[in-house]
């Protein structure tokens, strides 16, 4: 009995140690042992204790932002884990600092992943008691000047835009129209390629600054824009009344499907099922396989 209570002692003690050696090479000068030990960041969390994690742990990862890409993208993944061991939902806020500040990174990995976090942490959290918060991370990040923060934006605001008062997202469309209308052809992408989370969000988000948005980027002089509305007028398709589609959502494909780029027609081609699914057999037949003649290659295309 004696040497069973000693056996655990001794592990406990082994263990603490090992704790205390992870939490030293946070701080080593070698890449590998900070990366190794960013990873076992949940083991020194468990080890803190949801308080001092809160308190000591999270104002020191604040400082691992600078860090090399390796320890950055074990952050990453760390954090995407992380509201158990900061105390539970109640106490996920504290982790929004950390993940919004790698919004503004590089490495377009380890924005993908921080964002995610993010939105992981937004979703464990009551929006309508935190919305002062919430929103303000999304204006911090498209009014910054870095294109890489805006786009993550342009992510976050779909994902929550259901949860908030309509005054925020009143906000949250004009942000997304600014970005649409920017002048920086990369914000435009990014925008577009998450504009179709916002439309199959009608009727709560307006029918008429959908489409206004989806003809706005047709339209676009840059084809790496245009290329991911297609996605967004399947989206129309399934979210407006199947009466609608005649006049609305069949334009808007005849247009693509003429467009000069080979790329914007490819794409036509390859969403096509997907429409055919939502208009049913008649539709395709009459609408949908014409539009086939028109991606044909052109001679422009040689």
């Amino acid at each position: 009995m004696m040497r069973t209570a000693q056996n655990q002692r001794n592990s406990e003690q082994r263990s603490l140690q090992s704790i205390g050696q992870l939490i030293d090479e946070l701080k080593s000068d070698d890449l590998r042992r900070r990366a190794n030990s960013v990873k076992n960041l949940g083991a020194i969390a468990q080890a803190l204790g949801p308080e001092r994690t809160r308190s000591e742990l999270v104002p020191f990862i604040m400082e691992l932002i600078d860090d090399e890409d390796e320890v950055l993208t074990a952050l990453a993944d760390s954090l995407s884990n992380f509201i158990d061991y900061v105390g539970g939902p109640q106490y996920s806020t504290v982790l929004i600092q950390p993940l919004e500040q790698m919004c503004f990174l590089e490495e377009s990995a380890i924005r993908e992943k921080a964002t995610n976090s993010l939105k992981n942490v937004i979703n464990t959290i009551n929006v309508a008691q935190n919305e002062e918060i919430v929103v303000g991370l999304v204006k911090r990040l498209s009014n910054c000047d870095y294109h890489s923060a805006k786009g993550a934006a342009a992510s976050i605001i779909p994902f929550i835009y259901s949860k908030v008062s309509s005054a925020a997202q009143s906000e949250f469309l004009k942000i997304y129209i600014s970005m649409i209308k920017s002048d920086i052809p990369t914000i435009r992408k990014n925008a577009t390629i998450f504009l179709k989370d916002l439309v199959i969000l009608i009727p709560k988000t307006p029918e008429n600054d959908m489409i206004s948005l989806i003809k706005l980027i047709i339209k676009d002089d840059q084809d790496y824009v245009r290329l991911y509305i297609m996605d967004s007028i399947v989206s129309l398709a399934k979210a407006i009344p199947p009466a609608k589609h005649a006049s609305i959502v069949f334009p808007l494909l005849k247009v693509l499907a003429e467009d000069p780029s080979w790329r914007i027609r490819y794409v036509v081609c390859d969403k096509i099922n997907d429409l055919a699914e939502i208009i049913g057999k008649e539709q395709t037949i009459k609408v949908l396989l014409p539009c086939l003649l028109y991606t044909s290659p052109s001679p422009r295309d040689s």
